[in-house]
């Protein structure tokens, strides 16, 4: 073991072509100890792909080619096998959308004011509980059960209807007053809200299941998204539901 780092080996990395020649990066790579933990880490280098055998330009120039020909084509031409050629070019769009951030009806130029929008929202607020919340049950997947109908109101789903709501301009609706009310009302002791039932669907009429996650970060994001829009000066959400 050497005094500042833990071992090394040699490494081949792909990177670009130059012509009609391949250019493979002989590299040292390194291997170093935690001084707390004991544990042993491979070096990151930042120019490489998440896929270590591949720089991340190559990564990059793969992803670029995959949006003009199919996988099989790029595997043939740059001879790489079917999955490192969907691996590439998955960390190409992802790199992609941290880029573009998370679009939402205003960012991609749909008008509030359009009638599909607006037929949207009527339907929301036609379906929101008297308690101020919305709740949709899962015999709603049954053709003679109406879709968006519970006889009780789930903190994940309002907020659901919320962000919705929300990402269309209806920040000052008394609708969505009434449902942060709601969810404001509804808030347990720990900070989460209860939500017992089963909400998310595994195979419609098959089987269901309940996500304990929903009802702890939908409802702040919806509280969090409500507060900063009122106190902003605009009600418009550039980015996201």
């Amino acid at each position: 073991m050497h005094r500042s780092f833990y071992d090394r080996t040699r490494r081949r990395v792909r990177d670009l072509s130059s012509g009609p020649f391949r250019i493979q990066l002989d590299l040292e790579v390194r291997r170093v100890q935690c001084r707390q933990c004991g544990a042993v880490k491979r070096e990151r280098l930042a120019f490489l792909a998440d896929n270590p055998f591949y720089t991340q330009r190559f990564a990059y120039y793969v992803g670029r080619r995959c949006r003009a020909a199919t996988i099989k084509d790029i595997a043939e031409e740059l001879r790489l096998d079917w999955d490192a050629v969907k691996e590439l070019d998955k960390q190409y769009m992802r790199a992609q959308l941290k880029r573009a951030g998370t679009p939402g009806p205003n960012a991609i130029g749909i008008d509030p004011a359009e009638p599909e929008m607006r037929r949207a929202v009527a339907w929301l607020l036609a379906r929101q509980h008297s308690d101020g919340g919305w709740g949709e049950c899962s015999e709603t997947y049954w053709p003679e059960v109406p879709p968006g109908e519970a006889p009780y109101s789930a903190p994940s789903q309002t907020a659901w209807a919320l962000l919705g709501l929300m990402a269309v301009g209806e920040v000052r609706n008394p609708a969505v007053a009434r449902g942060v009310t709601y969810l404001i009302e509804t808030q347990n002791p720990s900070g989460s809200w209860d939500e017992p039932w089963f909400t998310a669907v595994g195979f419609p009429r098959v089987f269901f299941l309940r996500y304990h996650g929903y009802p702890a970060y939908f409802p702040l994001w919806a509280l969090a998204r409500y507060r900063h829009l009122m106190n902003g000066k605009s009600a418009r959400v550039p980015f996201g539901i």
